[in-house]
């Protein structure tokens, strides 16, 4: 049983009497540390876990980038915005929006 000791509390994480592990009282899934309670929702089942919550922290400080394709985490070292993926896939790294390959610049976002 969880119980608030008020509306207005803003207690997130908590522990498990019985198994001692950490929880999130907000949304009651394990404890998910730098990813509001919002994003975590919308996480697949197999995006879920202590590792992969920790690879998207990561992520998300080294400021990598999603292929939209195939979802494998990619980093732009230098250049232009174009990325190839290694899935093929090629997009814009500002916004994700395809870019036909041999271009080199993204018509929906400005650069």
């Amino acid at each position: 049983m969880l119980i608030r000791a008020s509306e207005d509390a803003d207690i997130r994480e908590c522990e498990c009497p019985n198994c001692r592990r950490l929880f999130c009282a907000l949304c009651r899934v394990p404890w998910h540390e730098n990813i509001p309670c919002e994003e975590f929702q919308k996480l697949n089942a197999e995006e879920r876990e202590r590792e992969d919550i920790m690879l998207m922290s990561l992520a998300k400080q080294m400021q990598w980038k999603r292929c939209p394709h195939c979802r494998f985490y990619v980093a732009k070292s230098e250049g232009c915005m174009y990325m190839r993926c290694r899935c093929g896939n090629s997009f814009c790294y500002k916004c994700g929006a395809p870019i036909l390959t041999g271009s080199h610049s993204c018509s929906y976002c400005f650069r």
